[in-house]
């Protein structure tokens, strides 16, 4: 078992070098690297490789794909295989990098499914003794953080715990989803969320009338992107803004179309009360401790 502290701080080996890396349960499922660190790595000339590398990884899964799809922005990226050493732990793994970072935190980037261990626990903080454990799904490594899911307004909706947003937000299709089952409404001026490589989405925040469980921990108000993979049109409007913002932010990223994204970033705000997260991939499962 990987046990990654509070901080998130774990030293790793990319071939034999030492990568400065954070890991947090909704960090990618693949070691994302800064670009200027995986050039180093690899070459100046790693970028050329691109094409066969994208067509392999693209045959695997959503998170194998070099490319980084945010919203309907596409950002380019790339992939390289090399050897990943976490402690004692060994393995050949796929990293990627991109033409915007994903994240400023640290040099290597790493979710559960990008460590080499069958369980890998995020220690959030210190235990009370108040915690009680909880367990539900999870899924297969084939999206590009890891994730539960759950049915909702007639769609399954992926729910990944993501400490790194102070306040957990929705993609514009989940939150429409969510806010008929629900009763969700939104309220407040649109507001700018960063969700990755440099990429700001609009979003509002939604209430809902009815709280949304998700194993010990429950949501009863927030964001939704506003301007995505979808529409949240259909969500009611307690303070309608006819000149909400709907412009996009993008860091060397382009448009792209795509079907609608049912995505929920599930944020620090909900897991305030919990103390760790374990991830037990054999079994498929993600234990919670919290109060």
């Amino acid at each position: 078992m990987i046990d990654v502290p509070p901080n998130g701080k774990l030293q790793v080996s990319v071939n034999g070098q030492t990568v400065e890396t954070f890991s947090g349960s909704g960090m990618p499922s693949v070691l994302s690297l800064r670009r200027s660190v995986a050039l180093g790595l690899f070459g100046p000339n790693a970028e050329q490789e691109r094409g066969k590398a994208a067509r392999r990884f693209q045959l695997i899964s959503v998170s194998r794909n070099p490319d980084n799809k945010v919203g309907p922005i596409l950002v380019k990226g790339y992939t390289q295989n090399a050897n990943l050493t976490v402690g004692s732990d060994t393995s050949r793994v796929a990293t990627k990098w991109s033409q915007a970072d994903a994240y400023d935190f640290a040099d290597g980037l790493a979710g559960p499914y990008a460590l080499p261990a069958p369980v890998v626990r995020y220690r959030l903080r210190e235990a009370s003794g108040a915690e009680r454990a909880s367990s539900i799904p999870l899924l297969p490594d084939t999206w590009w953080v890891a994730a539960t899911s759950k049915m909702i307004g007639g769609k399954s909706i992926k729910f990944a715990f993501a400490p790194q947003f102070a306040t957990t937000v929705a993609s514009a299709a989940a939150g429409a989803a969510i806010s008929e089952e629900l009763d969700g409404a939104l309220s407040g001026t649109p507001q700018r969320v960063l969700i990755s490589h440099g990429v700001e989405r609009p979003a509002r925040v939604m209430r809902l009338s009815r709280t949304l469980d998700l194993g010990p921990v429950s949501i009863d108000r927030l964001l939704v992107r506003t301007a995505d993979f979808g529409s949240a049109n259909s969500i009611r409007d307690e303070e309608p803004d006819p000149s909400e913002m709907t412009d996009d932010i993008v860091v060397n990223g382009k448009r792209k179309p795509s079907r609608a994204a049912y995505i929920v970033y599930v944020g620090a705000d909900v897991l305030r009360g919990c103390t760790s997260i374990t991830y037990d991939k054999p079994r498929h499962l993600i234990h919670l401790m919290c109060k």
